[in-house]
């Protein structure tokens, strides 16, 4: 396997590793998110809740005071149109009831009665105070104080229980958010580590993979620098250092022969040298023998050119003699001729 097939692999599971545990981190964080969601809807019902208590304290007064100081109400009289009881149908109706456990469902129902009763009482009082009579008067305080307390009262209270309930749950809530959170942060804090030891494992056997290698050439190449052309680099690796190795001794291995053809060709060099000294050394022999003869032949020239002066000087003569022999006769034939 080379290098850069190493290399991918290694960071493809590092890859792998940090996609999966986002994957994981996202699912828990989106988990988070929608427990947080639910926190804060029970934290707006405990509001709700709070608030419609103190609507009903505020009605609970208007009501007492028209009956003990005589003062107009100006409170709702219907049950489905007051804070609460437009809330309450709406929400009987929505998802929020739907997936509250059953606890909360069975409190929720039970509000209705309480309040409808609740209201009820004070439409029968204000019906009541509005005959103007005594009896009608006392008849209303009765009512006020035998219906239209003990409901609010009762109304009051399921309210408390529920806000205790939402209090449980945005509790268990918050603790589950808690433990998402953790798990979330241990997940990061594995997956760190878990990685950070794979970089490390993957580094050592980068090292390993490389550096070895490359010291081991190293050292052989120093070797080889100081004359040592026997040297071999053993490296069994189907990797781009195996074949840089192999790819080294085929080198060195064509180096060696080259030196050895050099040495055998310096060998013939020297060897046609001596016989080439020895042809030189014999062939000086011969010229200056032959130098000799051509001294010897020089000296036999230069006498033969003497003699060949000589001999000019004599044909030279004997020429003049003929010569003059010639006109001696020619004038001893004119003077026969001249005689006869």
């Amino acid at each position: 396997m080379t290098i850069k097939n190493k290399l991918l692999i290694s960071f493809g599971a590092i890859l792998v590793l940090m996609v999966f545990m986002g994957i994981i981190a996202y699912t828990r964080v989106d988990s988070i998110e929608r427990e947080n969601l639910e926190i804060v809807r029970k934290m707006e019902l405990i509001h709700h809740f709070a608030e419609r208590k103190i609507d009903h304290l505020t009605w609970l007064n208007k009501l007492s005071d028209s009956i003990y100081r005589g003062v107009a109400f100006e409170g709702q009289l219907d049950h489905t149109r007051c804070n609460l009881g437009s809330w309450y149908y709406a929400y009987l109706e929505s998802e929020g009831f739907s997936s509250s456990s059953e606890e909360v469902q069975q409190y929720l129902l039970a509000l209705e009665e309480p309040h409808t009763l609740m209201h009820q009482s004070a439409a029968k009082i204000v019906d009541l105070l509005s005959r103007g009579d005594d009896f009608s008067l006392q008849q209303a305080q009765k009512i006020y104080q035998e219906e239209t307390l003990p409901n609010i009262g009762t109304l009051g209270e399921l309210m408390h229980v529920l806000e205790e309930l939402y209090h449980e749950e945005q509790f268990f809530l918050l603790e589950k958010v808690q433990t998402f959170a953790n798990t979330v942060r241990r997940g990061l804090i594995a997956t760190i580590s878990l990685s950070f030891f794979i970089a490390l494992a993957i580094s050592l056997l980068l090292a390993r993979s490389i550096v070895s290698p490359i010291s081991v050439m190293t050292e052989r190449a120093q070797k080889i620098a100081q004359g040592d052309l026997t040297q071999k680099i053993e490296i069994n690796k189907k990797d781009e250092m195996g074949i840089l190795a192999k790819a080294f001794n085929i080198m060195l291995e064509g180096i060696y022969h080259l030196l050895e053809q050099i040495n055998s060709s310096a060998q013939g060099v020297e060897k046609l040298s001596q016989n080439l000294s020895e042809t030189t050394d014999a062939l000086s022999s011969s010229i200056q023998e032959v130098a000799g003869s051509t001294n010897h032949v020089a000296a036999s020239a230069q006498q033969l050119s003497g003699n060949s002066q000589d001999m000019a000087h004599e044909s030279r003569e004997i020429s003049e003699m003929a010569i003059a022999g010639e006109r001696e006769m020619g004038e001893t034939v004119e003077k026969m001729q001249e005689i006869q």
